[in-house]
């Protein structure tokens, strides 16, 4: 009788398969995990701790000695404060005295990070930061020589996202940053930098210099370029890095003061071939205004744009039908169309760009109302949706119900869809055309209850966030809800401004995270109406 042979391990304590498997788990389930078995601990313990977030509702799990601790396997810290919390100052403390030797990722988002903490933390590990992003709820903080120095230190630096601030330091003109800092970095964010100090010049004045300077043509590595609101757009660094920047695929402008002037500015630049986009991949004009002959040239000019975010601008049908007609390449080349809060935007265009571009994955979008649906009765063709943000818009109890159920109809098609953000908000008239009474029977609207709404959407399963932004049920979530929702978005880490029973909140705080999710004491119809 042969001997038993030995049992090889369990494949589910192989690290490569666990690792596999920890592709799809949260956060918060990958750290329950680790108490699984010795083997689990350790191929889990470096995901755990590869990314980290310091804020008030962890400060009681990650004290200082426990980051002492697991220092070493951490290349991403993010450290998120609240505005008028003083209790955070526990974030800023806890990173004192410490050393990330493989840290690449350095996220500030905190009013109580000094310019002279933020310095201290970057110097100390100026040889490994890949990824800075400073930013403050305050306004015009300034730059000193000291923090530009240790920026320009991080010889591996190639993000950067620097704060609404003032540059104090006179040395630190713009030919030194764009020749040292700002020659290395591939991507740069910046929230209305005032270089104040400098004699305004215009674009055309920096460029002759540099050249004259340099003694040849200007360039620049970056690929992507974010600037937020500079009020003296034709005196700001942006467009001189815009046109020296010939590997550009990424460009975001939002409009300040002059709102006119950017578009205006890359549309003359493209004329008169001073700019040329060929490589742009990403473009993001939000907060501005422009013509139909600026859009125009600038949409001819990247003919490789797959992104495209007009969020905030005047975007309208005009607008719609240049991209549609003129340039209709773009209805199966674009990924990613942001018009959300674009006012002249109306709901039938919505629906003609849903049932349009079937290569969508990321699309935000203002109103659609229930006779849009009616009235073009297409399905929606863009299946590949990862994100979908839509508010949607009653005209009358008939048109709601009717259109609620066509638009969970559409919206249970999408079965990539990984974060989902509703809005119910009745038009004019609605409050008197509906009563109590037919509200408390869950008749009219975009319901989403246990018996309705929500078991449409049991097949939206990769699903990780959900936001019912606005008013996009009519009555508390109960415990059953929050059971389907266990059960059937197993995926789910966050749900946002949803309302929720006590019994139902208590449920989901054991397995997501939920920001502004009320719980009514007493709910009734004038809540919703």
């Amino acid at each position: 009788m042969q001997p038993p042979q030995p049992r090889g391990p369990h494949p589910l304590t192989l690290p490569e398969i666990l690792l596999h498997l920890s592709t799809f788990l949260n956060t918060r389930t990958r750290a329950v995990s680790l108490r699984v078995c010795r083997e689990w601990y350790q191929a889990l313990l470096p995901l755990v701790w590869k990314e980290i977030s310091l804020f008030k509702e962890n400060e009681h799990r990650l004290d200082s000695e426990t980051l002492r601790k697991h220092a070493d396997l951490v290349d991403t810290i993010h450290v998120i404060g609240e505005c008028d919390n003083v209790s955070d100052l526990a974030s800023v403390a806890r990173l004192q005295g410490l050393y990330f030797k493989n840290i690449t990722d350095l996220d500030f988002f905190d009013d109580d990070i000094s310019i002279e903490h933020a310095t201290e933390f970057i110097q100390q590990h100026q040889s490994t930061l890949k990824v800075i992003f400073y930013d403050t709820f305050s306004t015009d903080i300034e730059l000193t020589d000291d923090f530009l120095d240790a920026l320009d230190s991080c010889t591996q630096l190639e993000t950067l996202k620097l704060p609404t601030s003032v540059c104090v330091s006179r040395k630190w003109n713009r030919h030194r940053v764009v020749r040292s800092l700002w020659s290395r970095l591939v991507s740069l964010t910046l929230f209305d930098v005032d270089f104040s100090h400098d004699e305004p010049k215009d674009t055309t004045q920096l460029l002759k210099e540099w050249v004259d300077q340099e003694g040849g043509p200007v360039q620049v590595n970056l690929k992507t370029l974010r600037v937020f609101a500079p009020y003296e757009s034709k005196y700001h660094i942006v467009p001189f890095l815009i046109l020296v920047s010939t590997e550009l695929t990424d460009l975001i402008w939002m409009g300040g003061g002059d709102k006119a002037w950017p578009v205006a500015f890359l549309a003359d630049a493209i004329r008169t071939g001073t700019w040329t986009p060929t490589n742009l991949k990403s473009l993001g004009l939000t907060n501005v205004h422009f013509d139909l002959r600026d859009i125009s040239t600038i949409l001819g000019a990247t003919l490789h744009l797959q992104k495209l975010d007009v969020h905030r601008s005047k975007f309208d049908v005009n607008d719609w039908h240049i991209l549609r007609f003129e340039y209709p390449h773009y209805l199966t080349q674009l990924t990613t169309l942001n018009v959300r809060e674009c006012k002249d935007m109306s709901g039938q265009i919505v629906q003609q760009m849903l049932c349009e571009m079937p290569n969508l994955e990321v699309f935000e979008g203002p109103h659609i109302r229930a006779q849009h649906l009616l009235e073009d009765s297409r399905p929606w063709i863009c299946s590949r949706l990862r994100v979908l943000t839509l508010f949607f818009f009653l005209d009358d109890a008939t048109g709601a119900e009717k259109g609620s159920a066509i638009v969970l109809a559409q919206l249970a098609k999408m079965t990539r869809l990984q974060r989902l953000t509703l809005r119910l908000s009745p038009c004019s008239g609605l409050r008197e055309l509906l009563d109590y009474q037919t509200v408390t029977k869950r008749e009219n609207g975009l319901e989403l209850s246990f018996d309705e709404g929500l078991r449409s959407l049991s097949t939206l399963k990769l699903l990780r966030y959900f936001s019912g932004t606005g008013d996009t049920r009519l009555a508390p979530w109960t415990k059953a809800e929050a059971e389907w929702v266990v059960k059937n978005w197993a995926f789910l880490e966050s749900i946002a401004t949803v309302h929720l029973s006590q019994e139902s909140s208590d449920l989901l705080s054991q397995y997501v995270d939920m920001f502004e999710c009320t719980i009514p004491v007493e709910w009734h119809a004038n809540t919703i109406l």
